[in-house]
């Protein structure tokens, strides 16, 4: 759902929904199915390294990956998974924690996560120790929408891990002072660090002036959109060839049966799990007459932090919090609140807590 890859467009041929919510919006519906998008995502970019192995222009022994942003995050996938990649350089990508946090709708970004990912505490980096000693060099920038102390924590346990192996010299990182980029330094970094590996040359490069082509002289189909091409099928397809296979697989239970089904695939029993409030990085701030306050809950049955949001009014109510669910992000209900929000904290009512824009728990 980004460049060339959108999946739904009007009847113009203009995008309905791309990029992080279109991402949310296929990985719930993933979800539904049994499915992790992940998967979807992971499978797509190995077929793009068998048509890069085919060309006749490249060596096939000498293949390595590198990506920005959720490009990055698909870095650490393909490292791991298509042993044909011999260098990574994966920059500024997300989950560098093992907490649940919202950063432009990551939390809930279904292309990023594995099932029961973050409750085994296994995170991005993690992803390079399944290829002892290749090389691999992280690429972070200081003011990046993700924290930059988790990336020097996760540096530290590659390089620990890929001392012990005797290959201490094959991971690195590099830290940039930019926001969430993929920046000149880190361009040059990560030809610095494919020379190396793949060629055996060890020199430093400078990044000649380069011409920005325009968007349509970059297009890789005629148009910009892989879903105009023949016998073109979009992932919405998938998911209903899937759904309808369900379908006829589990017939239409009714009643107790449903219930019952219900419960034993979404793991809800009769009992209300406590959770323990712990006030980790508590911040509090005023804004538009109420108090915002940021939350730490740690569910008692999971390992995996959450980070929330409270809003209080400054005179507030008796009455019980309200559980409001919203798919706008955080940011923008507090900035902006919907006609609904505002009317509940006008009459005193706390709001939350919120997760990403959505509700958690009371």
């Amino acid at each position: 759902d980004q460049g060339e890859r959108v999946q739904r467009l009007d009847a113009n041929g203009e995008p309905i929904t791309e990029g992080v919510t279109a991402h949310m919006h296929e990985g719930m519906a993933s979800l539904l199915l049994g499915w992790n998008l992940v998967r979807t995502r992971v499978w797509d970019g190995i077929r793009g390294v068998d048509y890069l192995a085919s060309r006749p222009e490249i060596d096939p022994d000498r293949l390595a990956v590198t990506g920005h942003s959720g490009g990055g995050t698909l870095t650490c996938f393909l490292f791991a998974l298509d042993p044909r990649l011999k260098a990574a350089a994966p920059c500024c990508w997300g989950g560098q924690d093992r907490t649940l946090w919202d950063a432009g709708g990551d939390v809930v970004d279904g292309e990023q996560y594995l099932f029961g990912q973050l409750a085994r505490g296994f995170i991005y980096p993690d992803f390079m120790l399944t290829r002892p000693g290749a090389p691999v060099i992280l690429m972070t920038a200081t003011q990046d929408i993700f924290p930059i102390v988790p990336n020097w924590a996760r540096f530290r346990e590659l390089k620990r891990a890929y001392t012990a192996q005797g290959f201490s010299e094959r991971v690195d990182i590099v830290e940039d002072d930019v926001r969430h980029s993929y920046s000149q330094k880190h361009r040059e970094a990560m030809v610095e660090w494919m020379l190396r590996w793949l060629t055996g040359e060890d020199r430093m490069v400078s990044e000649p002036p380069i011409k920005i082509l325009a968007e349509d002289e970059l297009f890789a189909t005629p148009d910009g959109h892989v879903t105009h091409l023949p016998r073109a099928r979009t992932i919405w397809d998938l998911f209903r060839d899937e759904s309808a296979r369900l379908a006829d697989s589990r017939g239409t239970p009714r009643g107790d049966e449903l219930r019952r089904r219900i419960r034993e695939v979404t793991g809800i029993d009769d009992k209300i799990t406590a959770l323990n409030v712990k006030q980790m990085a508590l911040v509090d701030s005023h804004v538009h007459g109420y108090n915002r306050r940021e939350l730490t809950l740690l569910p008692s049955d999971s390992p995996v932090p959450v980070q929330c949001t409270l809003l209080t009014p400054t005179t507030a109510s008796r009455e019980p919090p309200v559980l409001f669910a919203s798919g706008e992000p955080i940011d923008s209900l507090v900035e902006n609140p919907l006609p609904r929000l505002a009317s509940l904290l006008a009459a005193g009512r706390t709001i939350g807590p919120l997760v990403g824009g959505a509700v958690l728990a009371a």
